[in-house]
């Protein structure tokens, strides 16, 4: 079971159907492609690759484009963690989403509230996936260039993850090229499980301080 989240509500649903192999007519997440947030309870989608079965949650954004109160902010902190809990035995690990381009100061908080949220260590069980692929291909620039070129606290924040980080490009419409990039991303987090020994997130490493 992977959770999907990220600060801002742009390309977190549409990554979450990507993974499910979802067509346009079957989209198990609901996504805007204009940045508006969709996503205000956890929802689930479900799909079987190479004979293996693959859950997906979506979750709200920790800076959803909504929340503009304490009160919303604290609910959907508290829809996140329920869903963790009732996940027993926990979550094989998180998707963490990042547009490609500048590590903002608003998505570094977002890292830092779920740190406090979970644990410092949650990081282990995080694989970062950028969206946004298509301008790197555009600029004919590698993700790694990209990175290389990018602030030192995104450097540092990606050493950090358990599962590396790659890159999509969610309006892609051909099958064969998006089949890709949901293997390549399947990969990254196989590779994560592997290296937290096959451990699942469990629900006694979930804080219930405030974020």
């Amino acid at each position: 079971m992977l959770f999907l989240t990220n600060a801002f509500i742009l390309g977190k649903s549409s990554l979450g159907n990507l993974l499910l192999g979802s067509t346009e007519a079957q989209h198990s997440f609901k996504a805007l492609p204009i940045g508006k947030s969709v996503t205000d309870k956890c929802t689930v989608g479900q799909t079987y690759v190479d004979n293996h079965e693959l859950i997906i949650v979506d979750t709200p954004g920790f800076f959803d484009t909504r929340d503009t109160t304490k009160q919303q902010k604290k609910a959907t902190r508290t829809e996140i963690a329920k869903s963790i809990q009732e996940s027993a035995p926990g979550p094989h690990g998180f998707l963490i989403v990042l547009r490609v381009g500048r590590f903002t100061l608003e998505e570094q908080e977002s890292i830092a509230r779920i740190k406090r949220m979970f644990s410092p260590n949650v990081l282990k069980y995080c694989t970062v996936v950028f969206t946004g692929k298509e301008s790197l291909d555009y600029a004919h620039i590698s993700l790694e260039q990209g990175i290389d070129a990018s602030e030192q606290n995104l450097k540092d924040f990606l050493k950090e993850c358990g599962g590396g980080y790659t890159a999509v490009n969610n309006i892609e419409t051909d099958p064969t090229k998006r089949k890709a990039m949901q293997e390549d991303v399947l990969q990254c987090v196989i590779n994560m499980i592997k290296n937290n020994g096959n451990n699942h997130f469990t629900n006694s490493t979930i804080k219930k301080s405030e974020c």
